[in-house]
């Protein structure tokens, strides 16, 4: 077994379905009544964080913990460990639908037309937006200077925080966040939820994703991924499945 992806095997990942999952969720917020980070699991993001330990330090401190990706999914099935595949894109839509007129915060998004028009689709879902910005351009896993940010999440005090950084940098960012909030809410990395909502980006249809290819119709969408689609497709099976056997 690839030594630097060993740590993801202790977390205790959710095994029923998203609908299940966000009312987990939910629950656990309103018994811990504090602030709850939830990781949603990529092959991509278990490559970059076996090079960044404070992205994996993260992850191993979240509170709840779903796969994303079929790739992850399958990894920890093959090591008996109980997982269903739940998209980052899903579980957000659901806890926002099963919340009771939820306030709702987010951070990034291409552009603030993109993020008007998640704000919409959020308010189609029963949500009210109350805080939205492009949010910090992290470089380094170091500092955590959210003195404004922090005020004005105080202020509006959300009940869900949608993060859509990115892999690496949404976790290590939600973790510290976590941290600094005074109220309770649920923090969730969110990848790019907030361009498929504002229609930036495009969803595989159903049927699409259902058969696994999801990477394939992004790839034909965006070709520019073509390296963080070989990297989760290729790389990380590779890596996790045969690398400890050569």
């Amino acid at each position: 077994m690839n030594k630097q992806f060993k740590p993801f095997l202790r977390l205790n990942y959710w095994g029923g379905d998203v609908q299940s999952a966000a009312h987990a969720i939910i629950a656990l917020a309103k018994r811990r009544a504090v602030a709850i980070d939830v990781v949603t699991l990529t092959a991509e993001m278990v490559l970059h964080a076996a090079k960044h330990p404070e992205v994996t330090a993260a992850i191993m401190g979240a509170d709840f913990i779903v796969s994303d990706t079929t790739a992850t999914t399958w990894w920890l099935r093959w090591n008996k460990i109980a997982a269903t595949r739940i998209p980052g894109v899903d579980v957000a839509e659901k806890i926002i639908r099963e919340s009771v007129h939820p306030r709702v915060a987010f951070f990034g998004g291409f552009d603030d037309a993109t993020r008007l028009r998640a704000a919409q689709e959020i308010a189609q879902f029963g949500g009210t937006v109350v805080l939205s910005d492009a949010g910090p351009h992290i470089e380094t896993y170091s500092g955590f200077d959210e003195t404004d940010r922090l005020r004005d999440l105080h202020h509006a005090r959300p009940d869900i925080i949608l993060v859509a950084f990115g892999h690496g940098k949404q976790e290590w960012w939600n973790a510290k966040l976590k941290r600094q909030l005074h109220f309770p809410a649920i923090i969730i990395g969110v990848g790019g939820t907030i361009d498929v909502w504002g229609g930036h980006v495009v969803r595989a249809p159903r049927i699409v994703r259902a058969m696994s290819f999801e990477w394939l119709w992004r790839l034909m969408m965006e070709p520019k991924r073509i390296r963080r689609i070989v990297d989760a497709v290729f790389v990380f099976p590779y890596r996790a499945f045969f690398e400890d056997l050569l």
